[in-house]
């Protein structure tokens, strides 16, 4: 059965493009449309694992969920050759952004990203050492550069800095180094 599934998944694979999906034209392979994870209480996105490499793809598959599509370049040349449709995406991943933000206990204002109100209750989740989370992080981070979204990596980034001079023990310099390199930013 597993082996039947793993066809079944592989052949979907090949029919899915981000751009539909990212358009909400289209479903995944486990027939959710981008629309359907915005939708998700905070404890489904604890507990899955699967969304966070359709949200923010990248052009490298993922150790974690490795039948998961990459964008591809060619693709990626795809989505920007249509201005119009480009934005439109690009706002969409700035919508699954925010719902990352809002798991974390973050705000997006204009440029810059805060702490939000629930800040407090929600760093519990992801601000300790070695958490999974810091891998999601990274992916969004890249994925962020990627689509050219650069004022808003530029101010996750911001903020993971001033968090990990406050939390300087639960967040570790490996992930920092990550971080930085997924910005293209070379430590000097």
């Amino acid at each position: 059965m597993r082996i039947l599934n793993f066809i079944i998944n592989l052949r979907k694979q090949k029919r899915f493009t981000y751009e539909d999906f990212f358009q909400n034209k289209a479903r995944n392979i486990n027939s959710n449309y981008l629309k359907d994870y915005w939708d998700m209480s905070n404890d489904e996105l604890e507990i899955k694992h699967d969304y966070i490499q359709y949200m923010f793809p990248l052009y490298e598959y993922s150790k974690v969920e490795p039948f998961i599509p990459i964008l591809t370049e060619y693709e990626m040349n795809q989505i920007k050759r249509d201005s119009m449709q480009y934005s439109l995406i690009q706002e969409n991943i700035k919508k699954s952004f925010k719902m990352m933000l809002r798991f974390y206990g973050l705000k997006l204002e204009k440029v810059e990203i805060e702490k939000g109100n629930d800040f407090e209750k929600r760093k519990e989740i992801w601000i300790n050492s070695g958490n999974h989370n810091y891998l999601r992080i990274t992916r969004i981070l890249k994925c962020l550069m990627i689509f050219e979204m650069m004022d808003e990596a530029m101010a996750f980034y911001r903020i993971l800095l001033k968090l990990k001079e406050e939390y300087q023990e639960e967040i570790d310099d490996v992930s920092v180094e990550f971080w930085t390199e997924a910005i293209g930013k070379i430590d000097s």
